[in-house]
């Protein structure tokens, strides 16, 4: 069969099982929650099919008048978007909330391997042409303010340009323009994304305010032990201990659920991921560019599952990043089954 010809089909296992942990761990939470999200996971499972059989010139073209529309969101949310949790990061549709930034990376680290991986252009221009690329939807980005994506879409991008053909020398002018970038996107920091960094450093100063949901994860985590409490025997997320339960903090919900068995069996499936993504496609890839697109899907897979999974540890300061195929919400969802989709499409014949 034509669909199945050249695909991964360990990727393709490992995809289903992180869907099918994701929906078990959400329905510990919240059946009200799991109904939605199996809707979305329904989506992304169809969406991810339909990526292996369609044409790859309707894949790029979609693409870029992806980015355009995104792009438009983010200006739309800069303009007029309504605050949530201190940042104005969501559209809504009707009863759906749509992220433009999570939508944005996919065209983003398309676009960077497609240019990186150009032989007519010289190093200037493809560095020209990626920042006119990247830089407006970053900034767009820090301005809701989310620092936590627009960390994400400097990090993919940055593992792009890592990977491409550049000198060590050319290569450290752009880790110093990464940092410039982050240096300025302190200034438009909230003071409670302020609280949150000094939080992560001593969350015992202010147990009851910034250091509470860090405290919270970490009784949760080292309350479930080897084999968990029990299915809703959860005491953190059932009298409302823990926030986000659902989303940032759905780890240490199920850690304390299900304990450090079914917490580790998470961690090997991402990281099992990860690494199949890193030695197969990228190191394996058929040619440059899908070699450079997916390091940008191992990058980003990677940083979400480490920035999550250790602030949840209490290990790493509060992002607000999800955990890849896990955390409640389509728009996470949906970019990284689109991202897998098409890693196996690019990888497969013409």
């Amino acid at each position: 069969m034509r669909f199945l010809k050249g695909r991964d089909l360990t990727v393709d296992f490992l995809f289903l099982i992180a869907l099918c942990f994701g929906l078990y761990s959400i329905f510990s939470i919240s059946v009200d929650y799991f109904k939605l999200q199996l809707v979305f996971a329904l989506v992304s499972v169809f969406i991810y099919i339909l990526l292996g059989i369609v044409n790859k010139e309707l894949i790029r073209v979609s693409l870029f008048t992806g980015y355009l529309v995104m792009l438009i969101l983010l200006v739309y949310l800069y303009i007029f978007g309504d605050p949530v949790r201190g940042s104005s990061s969501w559209v809504k549709i009707g009863n759906l909330a749509l992220q433009p930034s999570e939508f944005i990376k996919i065209s983003i680290i398309y676009g960077a391997s497609l240019i990186l991986s150009a032989k007519k252009l010289n190093l200037t221009k493809k560095l020209l042409i990626l920042a006119i690329l990247f830089v407006p939807a970053f900034l767009l980005t820090v301005f809701q303010p989310d620092l936590g994506t627009a960390f994400s879409l400097l990090v993919g991008v940055a593992s792009v340009v890592f990977i491409s053909t550049i000198s060590k020398k050319q290569f450290l002018y752009v880790i110093l323009l990464g940092i410039l970038a982050i240096s300025v996107s302190f200034s438009f920091l909230q003071d409670y994304q302020k609280t949150r960094i000094q939080s992560f450093f001593n969350p015992n100063s202010d147990p009851l305010g910034s250091g509470y949901n860090v405290i919270q994860s970490e009784i949760a985590v080292g309350s479930g032990g080897v084999f968990g409490k029990g299915f809703k025997k959860n005491t953190q997320v059932t009298f409302q201990y823990l926030p986000e339960s659902h989303t940032d903090f759905i780890f240490a919900a199920v850690s304390e659920s299900f304990g450090m068995a079914y917490s580790f069996s998470l961690i090997l499936i991402l990281f099992g991921m990860s690494y199949r993504i890193l030695k197969k496609h990228v190191a394996g890839g058929s040619n440059i560019f899908n070699s450079y697109f997916a390091m940008g899907v191992f990058s980003l897979l990677l940083l979400h599952s480490v920035l999550n999974i250790g602030m949840n540890l209490g290990l790493l300061p509060i992002t607000g990043l999800p955990l890849p195929f896990v955390s409640y919400g389509g728009s996470s969802l949906l970019t990284f089954s689109i991202f897998l989709g098409l890693l196996q499409r690019f990888n497969s014949d013409p």
